[in-house]
């Protein structure tokens, strides 16, 4: 640990990317906990409002929720709240960050049907160029080797 004169200690890189590591786990726990919440009770103007603008735009968005919920079966009792960490990237301009792009899986969702699921989350936090992109931009639903999307992917360059 280093110190400068007048200054405190400074942290440790290990100590810097602990503190990363926690706010992206927490970030994403919180957005987890938002969209199962919004399958549970099948809420659709919610699981709206989590989607970025450019998905909510998709003429067919409301078609993916609707069946999605029905590929969706019964309320969560429980997930494993401790691996939703994934690839993250990220752009910095002059000191500011100008894109802040996360995706993770949520692993080992039960309900009380029985039914066991695996969700993937694609969502762009930070997009300063185009904030119709902030929000979640892709959701991927697995259950029994089947898949449902809703929205997509964008690319850096639409």
């Amino acid at each position: 640990m280093a110190t400068v004169q007048g200054c405190g200690p400074l942290p440790s890189r290990e100590d810097m990317l602990n503190a990363l590591a926690a706010k992206e786990q927490k970030e994403n726990l919180e957005t987890s906990k938002n969209l199962l919440d919004c399958f549970s009770s099948k809420n659709a103007e919610g699981l709206k409002e989590l989607l970025c603008k450019r998905t909510r735009d998709l003429a067919d968005i409301d078609d993916q929720i609707l069946a999605s919920f029905d590929f969706f079966s019964g309320s969560v009792v429980s997930f494993d709240e401790n691996k939703l960490s994934g690839p993250e990237d990220s752009s910095i301009r002059k000191g500011k960050t100008t894109r802040l792009v996360r995706s993770w899986n949520i692993y080992d969702i039960t309900t009380d049907t029985g039914d066991i699921y695996e969700i993937y989350v694609h969502k762009y936090y930070i997009w300063l160029d185009d904030n119709s992109r902030e929000g979640i931009s892709q959701i991927s639903i697995y259950s029994s080797g089947e898949k449902l999307t809703i929205g997509q992917k964008w690319l850096s360059y639409d």
